[in-house]
């Protein structure tokens, strides 16, 4: 093990919880994963600690919420029971229409009832002894380190704006520090009821593969290549499409492949596409990639069967991607890397948030419903692509991994 250039954290200085929720949790605890305890992160819900209870209710609620996901792609009935769903258990009020939303919610009465079950006692009674600090990217593994162990407990927020669910019962008398990727969801947590001295606004977490050292070398050196190519017209860009988690917008990504044929065949364009872990968005993918463009790295399907060896690979697209195509998860937040981004529909209401919240930032746009070879090149004349990813930039991100690292793992002094 050892870190990265430029940081003065050791390995090995904090445990880093995560969840088999999708990809976004475990997304954010990939950069953090250099300097935590084994140079990795414990899954809840999926590691050998978890207990039957743990591993029951992940698997309920992934599978519940990628399923509902996946059919509300292929059917009006799914969009509608998805819209229900989203409407029941995601929507939380606007700061601006109730500024005061301490009071605890449904979810937090179930959390309550969870953690007296002993949710995740295992893992904890792995960890409680050791002194370290907890780095949870999912909120379950923040409320029970608080209630298992005494160990400093840091929230990792993963999106724009979040429910209730993410904050305590009763947070007045909770320990948990919280890392907010933004100054609205540092807002949103003192709605909720935290107090402003626990909440630190560190940015979301970006990989130290693509960002280098505090200087940003990596990141800088990408984006020198990256400005070059977008502000002439007449050079080839690499688009990187990225299918959600749950293997939403697989038949997305094919559209746009029909769409781009002819584009990729004169090699005007590159178009990567991103399935994650997900064998059901892969296997919808390899029937339209042709072996021509695989051969020539014209096309490339980004693919693995377990997270850290997807996670590498996506990194090292990223050095030589132009443009990201997403919808609005947690991909987000690399705008802070220098890429301009086009935002696909979102999948549930705090995607549309974290969507409001990019296009306020002026880091990126919606997708077009024409979008083709003559839009891109439209998009590199105006300079509006340029000017996207130079917004990205100026939001700060880039420095987020090293904000986190220096207030939770920095050596004593």
């Amino acid at each position: 093990m050892k870190a990265w250039p430029g940081s003065t954290v050791d390995p090995g200085r904090y445990w880093l919880l995560s969840a088999v929720m999708g990809l976004g949790h475990d997304r954010a605890a990939w950069p953090l994963r250099s300097h935590a305890q084994n140079a990795s992160w414990i899954s809840i819900g999926l590691s050998d600690t978890s207990s039957r209870l743990e591993r029951g209710f992940q698997s309920l609620t992934r599978g519940f919420y990628e399923g509902l996901s996946r059919w509300r792609e292929h059917s009006r009935i799914g969009a509608a029971a998805f819209s229900q769903y989203d409407r029941m258990l995601q929507r939380f009020p606007a700061l601006a229409e109730q500024p005061d939303q301490r009071r605890p919610v449904a979810a937090n009465h179930i959390q309550n009832g969870l953690l007296r079950l002993g949710y995740s006692m295992e893992t904890m009674t792995r960890i409680r002894g050791s002194g370290l600090p907890v780095i949870s990217t999912f909120y379950m593994g923040s409320l029970a380190a608080e209630r298992h162990t005494d160990l400093p407990v840091y929230s990792l927020i993963c999106d724009v704006e979040f429910s209730r669910a993410w904050v305590p019962s009763r947070p007045k008398g909770s320990r948990i520090e919280y890392l907010a990727p933004t100054a609205r969801s540092a807002e949103r947590l003192m709605a909720y009821g935290v107090s402003g001295s626990r909440v630190h606004v560190t940015g979301f977490p970006l990989p130290l593969e693509n960002v280098g050292d505090r200087n940003r070398d990596i990141l800088l050196e990408d984006w020198r290549r990256r400005a070059r190519r977008l502000a002439d017209p007449t050079c080839p860009l690499t688009l990187l499409f990225c299918i959600g988690g749950a293997g939403v917008q697989a038949s997305a990504a094919r559209s746009l492949l029909d769409r781009m044929g002819d584009a990729i065949d004169a090699g005007s364009v590159r178009l990567w596409i991103s399935a994650g872990v997900s064998t059901l968005a892969a296997e919808r993918i390899r029937p339209a990639l042709r072996p021509e463009w695989l051969e020539s790295d014209r096309v490339r399907l980004i693919h693995e069967h377990d997270k850290p060896a997807y996670f590498q690979q996506f990194s090292q697209a990223l050095h030589e991607t132009d443009l990201v195509i997403t919808k609005p998860s947690e991909m987000v937040f690399y705008a802070g890397l220098g890429l301009p981004i086009l935002l696909t529909d979102p999948v549930g209401y705090h995607e549309s948030l974290n969507a409001a919240w990019l296009l306020e930032t002026g880091a990126g746009d919606r997708l077009p419903p024409d979008f083709d070879l003559d839009r891109i090149r439209e998009m590199q004349s105006d300079g509006r692509l340029l000017d996207w990813g130079c917004r990205g930039l100026q939001t700060g991100l880039g420095e987020s991994t090293h904000r986190i690292l220096d207030l939770v793992a920095a050596p004593a002094t």
